[in-house]
């Protein structure tokens, strides 16, 4: 039963940092949760348990709308993820990873599902810095994923390139320059790749106004969290004034 599994799940729970719930999948009412939780929310443990875990989200229609989403994933792939704003007991909204996943019983019917939640308000706090500086460098900043299409070009790129970022995204180095430069742009990017080791060069190229543009390339692989590589990223230097001066 979910009671049962509720007391061996709860000394692990008191243990992570991440918060956990124990929910009813027929009511939504929480079930157990683990300090974390309380720390997360602001709610004491008795303000939480038996409470509709509506009172954790940011409003009804978030409340009802995660409830849409959640039950058809589970039901297909039996965990589900997603990033949602929450809403603590003082009213902050804040930013969440959540991943819910399942408790079946020995018929293999949902008798409960795990729900562990995040704080991510300060990763999203670093990612909306990182954007502003790459928005705002004076270097080309591109992100490719492995098959060469652009997922990230910054305002300097669009400069060099002559189009707007957002008519770059999801185009390969083929649909942007003539072959010479694009068969080489991907030997550099699988040489990245290959190697997981980043690599400088200087590029003599002609972009939106057709004058020559000396640029110094550094590429270098992009990871997950678990070190795979997953793209490949080039930062990219205007040196035709240096180049210009030593002629």
């Amino acid at each position: 039963t979910l009671i049962g599994t509720k007391s061996l799940l709860e000394t692990t729970f008191a243990s992570l940092s991440d918060a956990l719930l124990v929910i009813d999948p027929r009511t939504r009412e929480i079930v157990s949760c683990n300090p974390a939780t309380e720390k997360l929310f602001g709610y004491s443990e008795d303000e939480i348990i038996g409470n509709n875990v509506k009172i954790l989200h940011r409003n009804q229609s978030a409340y009802e709308e995660i409830g849409r989403q959640l039950y058809p994933v589970l039901d297909k792939d039996g965990e589900f993820h997603a990033e949602y704003s929450m809403r603590r007991k003082d009213g902050e909204i804040f930013d969440t990873e959540i991943t819910v996943t399942e408790i079946l019983d020995k018929a293999g019917t949902r008798v409960g599902v795990i729900s562990i939640i995040r704080d991510i308000t300060e990763r999203k706090r670093f990612e909306e810095l990182f954007k502003k500086i790459v928005e705002n460098s004076p270097n080309s900043i591109i992100l490719k994923d492995l098959e060469g299409r652009i997922l990230l070009a910054n305002r300097r790129t669009e400069e060099f390139i002559g189009h707007p970022a957002r008519d770059l995204i999801g185009k390969t180095p083929h649909d942007l320059f003539p072959k010479d430069h694009a068969e080489r742009t991907v030997a550099a990017d699988r040489d990245v790749v290959r190697t997981g080791e980043a690599h400088t060069e200087e590029w003599a190229v002609d972009f939106a106004d057709g004058a020559p543009i000396h640029l110094l390339a550094t590429r270098f692989p992009v990871t997950d969290a678990d070190g795979t590589i997953i793209g490949v990223g080039t930062i990219s230097v205007d040196i035709s004034e240096l180049r210009a001066a030593e002629t």
